[in-house]
């Protein structure tokens, strides 16, 4: 389970996007994605081996990318300011996934 609190967002930012790996090429075979507008929220939790990247801007928005076959089974929602990123179910996959949040 990994859980991030806002007031630690933007060390935590500068961390993990330098260590994300982002696919060049995002629409290579066999790719999708979907973004999602989100309510406010202040802490994140996802048990998805993941590639993050998460930055501070004007809207609270959710990026997915993942195999064309996993990303149906990805969600993303805010319950009670917790933003809640997890699967539906599981399943293998030799693509990253990766997510991108602002707040």
């Amino acid at each position: 389970m990994n859980r991030i609190n806002a007031p630690r967002r933007t060390l935590l930012a500068a961390a993990l996007a330098g260590s994300a790996v982002m696919a060049s090429g995002a629409r290579a075979a066999g790719l999708a994605d979907k973004a999602i507008d989100l309510p406010e929220f202040d802490q994140i939790w996802t048990d998805l081996p993941a590639d993050f990247v998460v930055s501070i801007g004007p809207a609270h928005r959710i990026r997915l990318r993942a195999a064309a076959d996993v990303l149906p089974k990805l969600s993303a929602a805010v319950q009670k300011g917790q933003l809640r990123v997890e699967a539906a179910g599981s399943f293998q996959t030799s693509q990253a996934i990766s997510i991108e949040i602002t707040t």
